[in-house]
């Protein structure tokens, strides 16, 4: 639409509504529209009191020079699949955690490990390198 208004060759020349269609393509980063704009602009302040059918004010090109002036920021998101150290090592202590138990011995005094109510089994390492190797996971 802003380019039909702006050549003149389907309907009739308007600058002005050329300029404000403009205006809203450079605040979506519109391929051109900035140097669409900024061409309009100085077409309207060239021709600014000379021609009688175009309604030019100072306000209104200041608007439109302020769209030019605004800084577009896209932002494109994405899923990220980056885990800090902590998640991860929290994540594989979860997964081993039915499977190993480490033995730590009984905290009764004189008391051995597996006379007490807690069971002191584990996995031997060679055990843990297999179950390591089975699911494809490293420490």
């Amino acid at each position: 639409m802003a380019q039909l208004y702006q050549d003149d060759d389907v309907v009739k020349q308007d600058l002005i509504k050329a300029a404000n269609y403009y205006e809203k393509l450079v605040t979506r980063n519109y391929k051109d529209s900035r140097e669409q704009l900024t061409a309009i602009i100085e077409t309207l302040e060239q021709s600014k009191g000379t021609l009688d059918e175009i309604d030019v004010t100072d306000e209104k090109l200041a608007n439109f020079q302020q769209s030019l002036d605004m800084e577009i920021i896209t932002v494109n998101s994405s899923k990220s699949l980056t885990k800090d150290s902590l998640t991860a090592s929290l994540n594989r202590f979860k997964l081993y955690s039915n499977k190993y138990n480490a033995s730590t011995g009984s905290r009764i005094k004189g008391k051995p490990c597996g006379s007490t109510a807690y069971s002191c089994k584990g996995l031997s390492g060679d055990d843990l390198e297999d179950e390591m190797d089975a699911t494809g996971n490293n420490f």
